[in-house]
């Protein structure tokens, strides 16, 4: 069973603050809390300006990069 949801998050266009936000993004997406979720869970992160305009940066796992 695949689910996706799309969140979209507004972030200063600045290097440092970028990098820090998808970082905390990720790890609070890959670890919901809930016991009941025993399955590896993903995460895609792209950036752009625009949807026709995305540039995919990363794929983290639960169970790799936590």
């Amino acid at each position: 069973m695949n689910i996706h949801d799309d969140l979209t998050f507004a972030i200063p266009d600045n290097p440092q603050i970028l990098e820090e936000a998808i970082e905390i993004i990720y790890r609070v997406m890959l670890n919901p809390g809930y016991a009941f979720i025993n399955v590896p869970l993903s995460v895609s992160c792209s950036i752009g300006n625009n949807w026709l305009e995305m540039d995919e940066i990363g794929k983290f796992y639960s169970n790799k990069d936590l």
